[in-house]
């Protein structure tokens, strides 16, 4: 981020604003656009990125280029940009980190309405996995599995308070270890989130009382 600004310091003197705008980049994003930068301060006419009016080099001053690449770079992904009830399947998919807190049996007590969670997994849970073996069909063969949408997430008070649906319905943001953020599927489990090494296989438990545990919630 300093590395950048001061880039830019240096090709144009337009510090604080570009600082603040950088302010909202990830590394990654930050790290390219740095690189053109410094690409475009040197003169370069040849950017790696595909060439459009964006690049036009001989009618565009500096500052506007990269005010216009800062622009592009700051896109905010998309459970930044649309609400839960907005977003396309693939999208509300995405969503799930695949920790399978949401999957594990749990008990509620009938006279204060508490739900306790248990470190047994639903009769389709792959506690090693972390999926569900039959997900299109899973209220099909467990009639109790609720399908999560836009609109029930509010009302269940049950769900993880690390679950991407629950933290977006909150107004919150994905945290760091989510695979959206990170690009590696296994960060839900590198990060202790998920239920890996800590649940076991229903048809291996006995008495649901017996397993009552702290660590999904």
């Amino acid at each position: 981020m300093v590395q950048v600004a001061f880039w830019e310091a240096q090709a144009s003197g337009f510090v604080a604003t570009s600082f603040i705008m950088l302010l909202f980049l990830t590394k990654k994003q930050a790290l390219l656009y740095s690189t053109h930068m410094m690409l475009l301060v040197a003169g370069s006419v040849q950017p790696v990125l595909p060439k459009d009016e964006l690049w036009d080099h001989s009618s565009t001053s500096l500052i506007v280029r990269m005010v216009r690449l800062t622009k592009i770079m700051k896109k905010l992904p998309f459970w930044r940009e649309k609400k839960l009830s907005q977003m396309n399947s693939q999208e509300w998919e995405s969503l799930c980190d695949g920790c399978g807190k949401c999957c594990l049996e749990k008990l509620e007590d009938l006279d204060t309405g508490e739900i306790n969670y248990t470190n047994i997994g639903c009769e389709l849970l792959d506690v090693k996995g972390c999926r569900c073996m039959n997900y299109e069909e899973r209220d099909r063969y467990v009639p109790d599995c609720v399908r999560l949408n836009s609109i029930n997430i509010a009302s269940l008070k049950w769900m993880p308070s690390t679950c991407a649906y629950k933290l977006l319905s909150e107004g919150k943001d994905l945290p760091d270890w989510h695979p959206l953020i990170s690009g590696n599927p296994n960060s839900v489990h590198e990060a202790k989130v998920s239920i890996r090494g800590r649940a076991i296989a229903a048809a291996a438990a006995g008495d649901l009382e017996d397993h009552i545990v702290q660590w999904p919630k």
